[in-house]
C-alpha cells in the first residue's frame, strides 16, 4: 500500500474489522419486545381495574376518569384485542431470537443453544414478568399511559376480532368431541330440584329460591299473563279536546299511553308524557309508533325483543286484532317478585275503612278475614280471598264484579295480569247469605 492509498477492508485481515451495521432482524425483535411489555401490562391492568377505583387511578382529571371509564365498560373487547395483539408479537420474537441466536453465538464464542435460552429469559423476564409487576403494583399509571392506544385501536381492530372469534366457534365445534362440547341447557324439572336441594341444605334463603323458580316459569308464561289488563290502562282518545288530555296526562303519572283513534282497538300511537309536558302540551311530536305484540308472544321473547330498553312499551293484541292491554319491562319484573316476596307478615292485606267495612288485597288471607268479619270463609284448598272469587266466578273477574260473603258483599276493585289486587268487601244490604255474585 502507498501512503496516500486510502485503507480497505480485506477479507482475514487481523488489525482490521468490518464497518459496524444495523441488524435489521435486532431491531424487529427490540420493536416486537416493547410490544409485548405494552401487551402485558395492558392485560394485567385490565383484569385488576374495578370501578370503585376509577376515580382515585385517575388523580381527579377528567379527561383521564373518562379514558379509564370507556376503558371498564370495554374491558371484555379490549381483552381480546390485547390477546390478539399479543400473540403474533410474542411468535414473531420467537422467530427472530431464532434467527439471531446462531448469529450472536459465533461471534461471542458460546454454544447457540445457551443464547437462544438467555435471549427467551431476558424477553420472558424483562418484557413480560417486568411489565405485569409494574402493572399490579402501579395500574394508575399504566392505565392512563394504555388507555389512548387502546381506545384508538379497538375500532380498527374489531372485525378482525369478529372474524377470528367467528373461525374459532366454527373450528371448536369441529374439533370438540361431543362428549366435551357444552350440554344443552338443564331441564326445568331438574333445575326446580336442583334450587329445592339448595334451600334444603341452607345455600339458598326462601326468598332468592322463590325468585328464582319465577323466573324459570317466565318461559312458560305469555304476553297476556305478564302485560297490564285493557281495564287498567290509561288512554287517550285522539279526537279528546286539548284540555282533557292535558288533565289526563298530568293526573295519572305514567310515562307512556296508547293513544287511540275514536275506538280503544284502534290504537294509532304511544305518547311520551315527558316530551309531551316539555314541549309545552303539543302532541304531534311526542306521540311515537306503536309496537303490537300477540297475547300468544312468550313473555321471553317478548323482553328480549322489545322490552330490553326500559322507556319502552307495547301494545298486546288478542287474536282478533282488538286491544288486549299493555306490557312494559316493570310488568315483567312485577310478576316475577310479586309471588317470591310478598309483604312481610302479611302487613297491610286487611285494612279497615270503619263501619264494618275493609279494603283487603287479593292475597289476603282467609283466617284473617275470618277474624275480621265474623264469618266462615274456608274452602278446600283456597287460602286467599282473591282465590276464593277466583274460583266463584269461574275465570278473572272484572272490576266492578261483586260477590256475596255471608252478609257481606266482596267487590273487585282492581285486577292486575291473572290476579284479582283489590277487593272492598262491606255489609251487604239486607242479608246476603253464601256466596254467588250480587246483582
Amino acid at each position: 500500500m502507498t501512503g496516500g492509498a486510502p485503507l480497505r477492508y480485506r477479507r482475514g485481515a487481523d488489525n482490521l474489522r468490518p464497518p459496524a451495521t444495523i441488524d435489521p432482524t435486532a431491531i424487529c425483535l427490540l420493536l416486537l419486545c416493547v410490544a409485548i411489555a405494552g401487551v402485558s401490562a395492558s392485560e394485567t391492568a385490565l383484569l385488576a381495574l374495578r370501578e370503585h377505583q376509577i376515580p382515585a387511578l385517575a388523580k381527579r382529571s377528567a379527561a383521564a376518569e373518562s379514558r379509564l371509564r370507556a376503558l371498564f365498560e370495554r374491558r371484555e373487547r379490549l381483552l381480546t384485542q390485547v390477546l390478539v395483539v399479543g400473540s403474533p408479537a410474542q411468535l414473531g420474537a420467537a422467530v427472530c431470537a431464532l434467527l439471531l441466536a446462531p448469529r450472536w453465538a459465533a461471534q461471542l464464542d458460546q454454544p447457540a443453544a445457551l443464547v437462544l435460552v438467555g435471549l427467551f429469559a431476558v424477553v420472558v423476564g424483562l418484557f413480560d414478568c417486568l411489565p405485569k409487576m409494574l402493572a399490579l403494583a402501579r395500574p394508575g399509571p399504566v392505565l392512563r399511559l394504555c388507555a389512548p392506544p387502546l381506545l384508538w385501536a379497538e375500532p380498527l381492530l374489531r372485525p378482525l376480532i369478529g372474524a377470528l372469534g367467528g373461525l374459532a366457534e366454527r373450528l371448536a365445534g369441529r374439533l370438540t368431541p361431543k362428549r366435551l362440547r357444552p350440554q344443552a341447557r338443564i331441564e326445568d324439572e331438574e333445575l326446580g330440584t336442583m334450587i329445592e336441594m339448595g334451600r334444603d341444605k341452607g345455600d339458598l334463603p326462601d326468598w332468592e329460591a322463590e325468585v328464582i323458580h319465577e323466573i324459570v316459569k317466565l318461559g312458560d308464561k305469555t304476553a297476556k299473563d305478564v302485560m297490564t289488563p285493557r281495564v287498567d290502562v290509561v288512554a287517550i282518545d285522539k279526537t279528546a279536546p286539548a284540555e282533557a288530555v292535558d288533565r289526563l296526562v298530568r293526573s295519572c303519572h305514567h310515562r307512556f299511553l296508547p293513544v287511540y283513534d275514536n275506538s280503544p282497538d284502534a290504537v294509532v300511537g304511544v305518547l311520551d308524557s315527558a316530551a309531551y309536558l316539555h314541549s309545552g302540551g303539543r302532541m304531534a311530536g311526542a306521540i311515537a309508533k306503536p309496537v303490537f305484540v300477540p297475547e300468544t308472544m312468550a313473555a321471553e321473547q317478548l323482553f328480549r325483543s322489545h322490552l330490553n330498553d326500559p322507556r319502552r312499551l307495547v301494545v298486546v293484541l288478542d287474536e282478533h286484532g282488538g286491544f288486549e292491554g299493555v306490557a312494559t319491562a316493570s310488568d315483567i319484573i312485577e310478576d316475577l317478585i310479586r309471588d317470591a316476596v310478598p309483604p312481610a307478615d302479611g302487613a297491610g292485606e286487611i285494612r279497615h275503612l270503619g263501619a264494618g267495612t275493609f279494603l283487603a288485597t287479593g292475597a289476603a288471607r282467609l283466617e284473617g278475614l275470618e277474624v275480621e268479619l265474623g264469618v266462615a270463609l274456608a274452602e278446600d284448598g283456597i287460602d286467599t280471598i282473591g282465590g276464593l272469587l277466583f274460583t266463584r266466578a269461574g275465570d278473572l273477574p272484572s272490576p266492578g264484579d261483586a260477590f256475596g260473603l255471608d252478609g257481606h258483599r266482596a267487590t273487585v276493585r282492581r285486577c292486575s295480569g291473572k290476579r284479582i289486587e283489590e277487593v272492598l268487601i262491606e255489609p251487604a244490604p239486607g242479608a246476603a247469605g253464601g256466596g254467588g255474585a250480587a246483582p
